[in-house]
């Protein structure tokens, strides 16, 4: 009788969703980081263009920064800090910036009113938001330490 109930439970853990132990894993960690972390810079993007208007809420990477830094190990805060630093993720920004702005001159060129080019805008943003969000939850509650 004991065989088969921890036979049941073992398969009723297998088959839940989310694993029974959080183990710290820093590259999964790192993947929730980096997907929160780049749609908070476009919507911050966004709030600083001619679509600023629209955007609900204050974003920065620095909110982000402060929020996910003590879930990590000192040597990832470290590592992770540094990343945010360097030139790889301030290209990302501008690449963020540039794409905002090509949306808003497309949209002009094509006839489009700016508050139909700002609500697409934002609209797409926030759907990359909230994924981002779900991807750092979903990171801090399975991996995280």
């Amino acid at each position: 009788m004991i065989k088969i109930n921890v036979l049941l439970i073992g398969l009723c853990l297998s088959m839940h969703h989310t694993p029974v132990f959080a183990e710290y894993n820093s590259e999964k960690i790192a993947e929730g980081i980096g997907a929160y972390a780049m749609a908070a810079d476009l919507l911050e993007n966004i709030s600083s263009s001619e679509c600023g208007y629209i955007v609900r809420g204050e974003y920065s990477t620095e909110k982000v920064l402060k929020e996910v830094l003590p879930y990590l190990t000192k040597e990832d805060q470290e590592k992770v800090n540094k990343f945010f630093a360097e030139e790889f993720f301030e290209k990302k920004s501008i690449q963020n910036k540039n794409d905002v702005e090509s949306a808003i001159l497309i949209g002009r060129q094509r006839g489009v009113g700016l508050n139909e080019i700002c609500d697409k805008i934002n609209s797409h943003a926030t759907r990359i938001y909230k994924y981002g969000v779900e991807q750092w939850e979903y990171a801090k509650k399975n991996y995280s330490r």
